[in-house]
């Protein structure tokens, strides 16, 4: 925390690029180190799974993020416009390579940074998966609705962050629900729910006229939201339930690894897919194929309530 403090003071003083970006690489040190360790004590500090789910519900202040979105559309708007380049073919290369090399080398290692029996917990690992695939779902729809807003319609980009409000605001009023109703309800109804309503809003955001009125898509998102934030504060629960003490905080890493690979490759997956076709046509194929995905999602998820109950 003193680190990630100093580093940002760091930035807001910086004289100079070179004193930026060293801030900034010493917040995000400082956030690596505080974002593991402070699910791990989540682990510590609340032994009844019930209790450690609402306490990692108030915690999961993910969508204040969602403040970058108009940066990063404009980013990648002008982007778009740039012819793709070998290097980049290249370096995607090396970094599968060297993705396989540590792999192998954490494998062998006797003190690995990332033990692999954490992912020989089939519920682990499979909630794992769930988190990432529902994050690139989330994220991936922010970013497509976001250029539907202002492509389509018209609007500012002020005007494209007030229409997420309705989403938003919801989410932030119903996140302390959550945990009561996974508590309820037990957390693999509530994982499943959160993508029944992520997939039902989907496809009624299919179904909208390219002409309706934007209020209406607007709170036609709202499910969308809601169904992830039903989804993802579970997930972190269940991993935590099953993974011993000594391994919380890398098993949090991993699940944070995991939400924000997702969402990164959620919303490049979904901005290469619309490349080359007509907007609206190429928007209810994506808005499509994620609800058919999150329908798999429940299917794969479902399975965890036997891990569930084998734990109490």
């Amino acid at each position: 925390m003193i680190l990630f403090t100093v580093a940002s003071m760091a930035c807001g003083f910086s004289p100079s690029l070179p004193a930026l970006i060293a801030g900034r690489v010493l917040q995000g040190i400082g956030a690596a180190m505080i974002t593991p360790t402070s699910l791990a004590l989540f682990r510590e500090a609340f032994h009844d799974p019930a209790r450690r789910g609402r306490a990692i519900v108030y915690w999961d202040w993910r969508l204040i993020f969602f403040v970058n979105l108009p940066v990063g559309v404009a980013a990648l708007l002008v982007l778009s416009r740039v012819a793709p380049s070998p290097h980049i073919l290249l370096t995607f290369a090396i970094c599968v390579a060297s993705a396989a090399v540590f792999v192998a080398a954490q494998a062998r290692g006797s003190h690995p940074m990332i033990p692999l029996d954490l992912f020989r917990s089939r519920a682990v690992s499979t909630a794992l998966i769930v988190a990432g695939v529902t994050m690139a779902a989330l994220y991936g729809v922010v970013f497509l609705q976001s250029l539907y807003f202002q492509q389509e319609r018209g609007a500012s980009a002020l005007e494209t962050g007030l229409l997420f409000l309705p989403m938003t605001g919801l989410v932030a009023l119903l996140n302390p629900l959550v945990a009561r109703f996974a508590e309820r309800f037990g957390r693999i109804v509530a994982i499943v729910s959160g993508q029944l309503l992520m997939a039902a809003g989907l496809a009624s955001l299919c179904l909208l006229p390219g002409n309706a009125p934007t209020l209406l898509v607007a709170f036609l998102m709202v499910p969308v939201g809601v169904g992830g934030s039903f989804t993802v504060p579970p997930i972190i629960a269940l991993i935590l339930d099953h993974v011993p003490a000594e391994l919380a905080g890398t098993a949090s890493g991993a699940v944070n690894t995991a939400r924000q690979l997702g969402g990164s490759l959620g919303v490049a997956i979904f901005g290469a897919a619309l490349a080359g076709q007509n907007f609206m046509a190429g928007l209810r194929i994506n808005l499509s194929i994620t609800a058919l995905l999150l329908l798999v999602l429940v299917a794969v998820s479902l399975p965890l309530r036997h891990a569930q109950q084998s734990r109490h």
